[in-house]
């Protein structure tokens, strides 16, 4: 609908313009029906998905100024679950949209959330298959965790968008919302800054919960993916393949063990494993045992040795 603000538009002087609406295929209408001389309306029956064009040839010698209204009729449903409109930078945050085409889940959508300010934006994808916090696969609903603290360190206020886009209906919808990061909290401990490199490496995780439970591998680890591709641990293992996990008797990470992670990226490149959490443990609070690896599966060390005479040190 394209609603005329002018004076002249309510006097009556509807001839000195000319009204068109272009489909993204080039499709021209240009026969609206016309309200008080001043209103124009255009109803059209299964719109071509894309960007439509509001031309208003104006043959007078005076500035005109009209609005545009567009309201769609679908049965294309997309809602944001979870997104709040706050959340502290360095946590991770979880997304979830849901999709459906009435009353039908829709599982082939490709969904993506991007946080930007400015010229700056961080991207990620959100996956219905059951393994990205998103409940059941192929039900609709699409998750994943942002973690805004491995793109940037400023905080305040930033723009959230879901872009959806259904290729079998040839749909897309896009939503907007406002989110705040809020600063990082503050600790008593130093910040410890850890890279890991390409292939594996050697860490434990000290502000984890130690708990029977445990922190779920992919809350823990969300810094580190794409990159991250294996983790071992005396418990078992698990994979990172085609975007999800895979668990062979290893899900979650605590703050006592010590695990191996494997990394894939360029040779020269480094990446940060961002601590979640408290410290509430450290290899300086627990007391080594002669025949213990506490906090340490040594079959996983390449230089037994050095760690075996690093043990050694440390009982005396």
């Amino acid at each position: 609908m394209l609603q005329d603000n002018s004076d002249l538009g309510s006097s009556g002087n509807a001839s000195y313009r000319h009204f068109t609406l272009t489909d993204p295929l080039g499709t021209i209408y240009d026969q609206p029906e016309v309200f008080d001389g001043a209103t124009y309306k255009y109803s059209i029956a299964f719109p071509e998905a894309g960007t439509w064009i509001a031309t208003i040839t104006n043959g007078l010698t005076v500035t005109d100024s009209c609005s545009v209204i567009s309201e769609i009729d679908s049965d294309l449903r997309v809602n944001v679950l979870t997104a709040s409109t706050a959340h502290p930078i360095d946590q991770p945050f979880l997304l979830q949209v849901s999709v459906m085409d009435y009353i039908n889940p829709v599982a082939d959508a490709v969904v993506s959330a991007t946080i930007s300010r400015g010229t700056w934006e961080y991207s990620i994808n959100l996956y219905d298959d059951g393994n990205h916090f998103d409940g059941a696969s192929n039900d609709g609903v699409y998750g994943n965790y942002m973690f805004a603290l491995s793109e940037t360190d400023a905080y305040g206020d930033f723009d959230l968008s879901f872009t959806v886009d259904i290729p079998s209906v040839n749909g897309m919808r896009v939503i907007r919302q406002n989110l705040y990061l809020q600063p990082a909290q503050q600790n008593s401990y130093p910040a410890v800054t850890r890279d890991l490199h390409k292939g594996w490496n050697w860490v434990g995780y000290p502000r984890l919960q130690r708990d029977d439970t445990g922190t779920l591998i992919d809350y823990a680890n969300v810094s580190l993916l794409p990159h991250l591709s294996d983790i071992e641990s005396a418990d078992g293992y698990a994979e990172y393949r085609n975007n999800h996990w895979t668990y062979h008797g290893l899900e979650s990470l605590n703050s006592v063990d010590g695990y191996k992670l494997r990394t894939n990226m360029n040779d020269d490149d480094t990446i940060r494993l961002y601590e979640l959490g408290t410290i509430i443990d450290t290899l300086m609070v627990h007391q080594l045992q002669r025949k213990s690896g506490y906090g340490l599966p040594i079959h996983a060390m390449k230089r037994p040795n050095l760690l075996k005479l690093w043990l050694m040190w440390r009982i005396r």
